[in-house]
């Protein structure tokens, strides 16, 4: 089980409503592509500095704009995107509170599994994170950038870039965090659910996530339109990173021992143990057999599929699960 620490009765609370928001359609999409792009985009985010980073010294990046795999995708996602995007960008300057804005993106989301939830959530943010960076690398080149970057504060900003540093430094070792944490939820992506616990915790998981995403886009526009980041608002990304580490110390020990038992597979048929998962389900099929019912929809469950968070029938044609 997760540690008491990670799930409070708030989050249990706050774990069952979003469960009951959440209503995918079924679609099964692989969304590691777009990840890929995502965690490229941030990890060359944090590399960056505002002192002595040198766009050239940059490790290369694979070069994504003719692989269908991501062109498909993106073209299917680009709009969704765009709006989680505006939709943190207004709350977040209208003086929403990070709570109320992350249910609105779950509420955007709704139709999606978990997996893909985080993902095109991310991605909003890396757009907004992304442009940021750039602006600061290229603002002394170009006479646009220049331009543009007094319309952000960019000036005002260099201008304070030393005590600004540990505050950034903070939100770096945040954003990389959310990114190992969506990830490893990315990883149980078409794992059993049957026997691991980490799927009770998946929700909660996500909102810290997203949650996190709300206060990170929150930051860079109070930096870019006010031109202010405060302390308070650092001890806040702290504190979500403190609870992002506590949820993936957990989720990851269940996804090594899930590949642990992968990886024994091949041992365990030829001992015999691998049969004991399915003796344990037979017994339950014939413990159902023998009760009466008023309808066969239980013992159909336990024959298809015993969970309710996904859909338990695939249509071939449509590729969608029914």
């Amino acid at each position: 089980m997760m540690p008491a620490s990670v799930m409070s009765d708030e989050d249990r609370i706050w774990m069952k409503r979003l469960v009951a928001k959440h209503k995918p359609d079924g679609i099964d999409y692989d969304i590691k592509p777009i990840f890929g792009i995502v965690e490229d985009t941030l990890t060359h985010c944090s590399i960056l500095s505002f002192e002595d980073a040198i766009m050239d010294s940059l490790p290369p990046v694979e070069d994504r704009r003719h692989h269908p795999g991501y062109t498909k995708l993106l073209e299917a996602f680009s709009t969704k995107i765009e709006l989680i995007s505006s939709e943190i960008s207004c709350k977040t300057l209208g003086g929403v509170d990070e709570h109320s804005t992350t249910v609105a993106i779950f509420d955007v989301l709704t139709m999606y599994n978990w997996d893909v939830k985080i993902v095109l959530a991310l991605a909003a943010f890396t757009v907004t994170y992304g442009e940021f960076w750039l602006l600061v690398h290229v603002h002394g080149t170009y006479q646009l950038a220049q331009t543009l970057g007094i319309l952000k504060q960019l000036p005002s900003i260099m201008e304070h870039a030393s005590s600004l540093k540990p505050r950034f430094d903070t939100l770096n070792h945040l954003v990389n965090i959310t990114l190992e944490v969506t990830k490893c939820i990315i990883g149980f992506h078409g794992l059993p659910t049957q026997y691991t616990t980490a799927y009770n915790y998946i929700p909660i998981a996500c909102y810290w996530i997203l949650r996190s995403i709300v206060a990170c886009t929150a930051q860079i526009r109070s930096l870019t339109t006010l031109g202010i980041l405060t302390s308070t608002d650092t001890w806040d990304l702290s504190s979500l990173s403190f609870r992002l580490i506590n949820i993936i110390d957990h989720l990851s020990q269940e996804l090594d021992s899930w590949r642990e038992c992968i990886d024994k597979q091949p041992e365990m048929m030829s001992t015999g143990s691998a049969s004991k998962m399915d003796d344990e389900a037979y017994a339950k099929l014939g413990d159902l057999l023998k009760k009466p019912h008023s309808d066969n929809m239980e013992v159909l469950k336990a024959l298809i599929y015993e969970h309710d968070d996904i859909l338990p029938l695939y249509d071939g044609l449509s590729k969608k699960r029914v």
